[in-house]
């Protein structure tokens, strides 16, 4: 979190030395009053961070027994008994592009201090893994002849966004410098996607001049698409220079203080019934609202009341 934090202060410092040079005679902010109250919008690209771990997977998936997928005898002769697949590892890859918008109102308190509320939305990226394996295994009675070989690709992704609402106050320490602090809550959204295919094929190589050789592939397809919700606190904190009285550049810093998902937690195994067949593949998902860490640069623009 520290280096998240020193870019947003040495933002601050340097637009604090500008105005300290004597820069630009810009015109300042809309004239803080008591009974006035000033609406504006915002809208922020950035990046971010999720807390979301890699795969937790056990070294090995064992394959269960089975029988060829050939007509009688050659599905007895071309039996296969269980096997344990060494697994990879998988890819995991971290997007981390993120945009916000946000709507909220100012209420001045005093010529320097006023109170702020806003309600944004935030897409905050999404991790990826990828995994796949290719596993040839001999047949039990006669391997010359007989084998069998499973081919696994999988892609499971994770998508997060939130709304939010906060409450804070903005201090002028500087014409054109402000500073800011919020707090409150997102409600964080994501959404785990699963898609896995498993591709079983059995192989029998024949016997010259007197069995021609000949193949049996089943494809058994997994999707899962779930969206998950958390209510989580959240701060913001940052800087913005104003540019005109109605215009604004601002850096700030965004953290919700939500748990750790876990996409699997070694639950690879025997067991997942697919169309009337047992296979391995198995999932389990850790349902916690990620942490997210996002830095953010944008607009702001006050509107005329």
């Amino acid at each position: 979190m520290k280096k998240l934090i020193y870019p947003l202060i040495a933002c601050s410092a340097l637009a604090a030395t500008a105005a300290l040079a004597g820069g630009p005679d810009l015109v300042a902010p809309p004239q803080p009053c008591t009974a006035c109250v000033i609406p504006f919008l915002d809208g922020e690209l950035g990046a971010a961070w999720r807390n979301i771990s890699d795969v937790s997977l056990p070294g090995h998936v064992v394959v269960p027994a089975a029988l060829g997928n050939f007509a009688f005898p050659f599905n007895i002769l071309g039996a296969f008994g269980p096997a344990t697949v060494v697994l990879p590892g998988f890819n995991h890859s971290e997007k981390h592009f993120a945009a916000r918008v946000a709507a909220g109102l100012k209420f001045p308190i005093t010529p320097m201090f006023r109170v702020v509320t806003e309600l944004g939305w935030g897409w905050y990226g999404k991790d990826e893994l990828n995994h796949a394996f290719t596993f040839t295994q001999p047949g039990l009675f006669f391997p010359t002849f007989f084998n069998r070989t499973i081919t696994s690709n999988t892609n499971f992704e994770t998508k997060v966004w939130g709304f939010d609402a906060m409450i804070g106050g903005e201090y002028t320490i500087f014409n054109n410098v402000n500073l800011f602090a919020k707090v409150g809550g997102m409600m964080e959204n994501w959404r785990p996607e699963l898609h896995n295919t498993i591709v079983v094929t059995h192989n029998f190589t024949g016997v010259p001049g007197t069995f021609a050789p000949f193949t049996s592939t089943r494809t058994f397809n997994t999707n899962f698409k779930h969206t998950e919700s958390e209510a989580v606190p959240a701060v913001i904190i940052g800087a913005q220079y104003e540019v005109t009285q109605w215009l604004g550049i601002h850096v700030k810093y965004l953290h919700t203080f939500g748990g750790k998902t876990r996409l699997f937690d070694n639950n690879f195994g025997s067991g997942t019934t697919v169309n009337g067949t047992t296979t391995f593949f198995n999932t389990n998902v850790n349902w916690s609202a990620p942490t997210i860490n996002a830095v953010f640069g944008g607009l702001e623009v006050r509107l005329p009341t």
